[in-house]
């Protein structure tokens, strides 16, 4: 899913589609909010589930049909805030759970399906920029215009974070993400000298200062990082750039493993789901490029091998499936689910 015509809708396409939309064959969008749409996030649990939230606090649910068929009709939807909704996502293990963070300062979490406020923290009194939950789904990184990193485990503490620590020293925008099974987050950001930098965070010791720091250029889009837990890669690329870069994760230590570039600029990065990978050619990876030009370029990331006759499993350990651990409820009475795993491995032999 994707900006649409319009800042007030979502326009979407099927992962594995291809083709020109041109004039009679418009791209299918949702569209119903009355401001423009700030976020959005997919769930893990039900690939047609798509939720958005606006500028004016409202949260709506969608549920994407099949075909090129656009959505006028929401499958829920309430008000999370008088202020706009800065970031959002879906809990990685219970169903139908969501975290919103509000230009106010508050962090709340929801039961999308009741649509009601299961826990929330005090304001920040700084503007949230971006949040992940961690791969239990317990707990939540927040960064924010402040310069501040703050965790929440909000079923055990609804004071405040459990955590915190300084953020990047520029005044831009920063972006967080979880780094897989690990007690480790990745922030992107800016030093004061207004290079772009990449910190890596370890809960395991104090938030004081990153474990590590990598300065990257003097470009001037905000990184967007996408971690890939079965392959320990992180992907990084930026509103404006040209190159996709990747990065090895050994141990928190981001050892550079090469750059796609292209002649498009990027406008948006989203991993696609492992379901769809093309596990006969080794593509153990793959980075959707939105464009400034509108076009959705998949990036692929494939292992060489000298046959590509049979699955080769030893590039594809379990992977997280769509049977979630928990439902809302149980989330929020303090169950600690874990999703099951499931294998890539098809069934019988390549086709010819």
């Amino acid at each position: 899913a994707f900006g649409g015509s319009s800042a007030r809708g979502i326009s979407f396409l099927p992962v594995g589609g291809s083709g020109r939309f041109g004039s009679g064959q418009g791209v299918p969008s949702v569209a119903g909010h009355s401001r423009n749409i700030s976020a959005l996030d997919f769930s893990p649990f039900h690939d047609a589930l798509l939720v958005t939230a606006a500028e004016d606090g409202s949260v709506k649910i969608w549920e994407l049909g099949e075909g090129k068929a656009s959505v006028s009709e929401t499958a829920s939807a309430w008000s999370a805030s008088q202020k706009r909704i800065q970031a959002l996502a879906f809990n990685p293990v219970a169903d139908g759970v969501l975290a919103t963070a509000a230009a106010d300062g508050v962090v709340k979490v929801w039961d999308v399906n009741a649509e009601a406020e299961l826990c929330a923290a005090p304001s920040i009194e700084s503007q949230p920029q971006s949040l992940a939950w961690d791969y239990a789904g317990a707990t939540l990184v927040v960064t924010a215009k402040d310069k501040t990193v703050r965790v929440y485990d909000l079923r055990a503490s609804a004071d405040g974070p459990v955590a915190s620590g300084p953020g990047h020293d520029g005044i831009k925008a920063t972006r967080v993400t979880w780094m897989g099974d690990s007690s480790r987050f990745v922030t992107t950001g800016f030093d004061k000298y207004r290079s772009r930098e990449v910190r890596v965070y370890d809960m395991a010791s104090s938030l004081d200062a990153p474990i590590s720091k990598t300065k990257m250029d003097s470009s001037s889009g905000i990184l967007m990082p996408l971690y890939d837990a079965d392959t320990k890669l992180l992907f990084l690329g930026g509103k404006g750039d040209v190159a996709l870069r990747f990065y090895e994760d050994d141990g928190g230590k981001l050892l550079e493993a090469g750059s796609v570039g292209s002649r498009e600029q990027i406008s948006g990065l989203a991993l696609a789901p492992k379901r769809v990978l093309n596990v006969w050619d080794c593509e153990v990876a793959r980075v959707l490029k939105l464009t400034a030009a509108g076009a959705v370029v998949p990036v692929s990331y494939k292992v060489p091998r000298k046959s590509y006759a049979k699955f080769h499993p030893e590039l594809y350990p379990e992977t997280r499936g769509t049977t979630p651990g928990a439902t809302a409820p149980e989330w929020a009475s303090g169950a600690n689910g874990s999703v099951a795993l499931v294998s890539l491995q098809p069934e019988g032999e390549r086709p010819t």
